[in-house]
């Protein structure tokens, strides 16, 4: 990820708080919220956290804030249903 928030400590393990899911045409679904630590790449298998349902990360965007606010992004995981996760869910690394 580049554009980092600078409050968000990329050597801790990857967390990302949902806020929202939905289906994108193009994309499949698509996972909306805050990275609130670590870093992430395209093929990282991220799963919701206590559950095993999980997905390939296959696109990522950011959205700009202004400096000192959470980072925003948006997740493409095609293999998850807007259902599988609800707002307040978090995503992390498949150990």
């Amino acid at each position: 990820m580049t554009q980092q928030d600078e409050r968000v400590d990329r050597s801790l393990p990857f967390r990302f708080r949902v806020a929202t899911a939905f289906i994108s045409e193009a994309r499949g679904t698509v996972v909306a919220g805050t990275v609130e630590q670590g870093d992430v790449s395209m093929g990282t298998t991220l799963v919701v956290e206590g559950t095993i349902t999980a997905s390939v990360l296959k696109g990522l965007s950011g959205l700009r804030q202004p400096k000192g606010a959470p980072m925003l992004m948006a997740l493409e995981l095609p293999e998850l249903e807007p259902d599988d996760v609800r707002e307040g869910d978090v995503l992390v690394v498949r150990s």
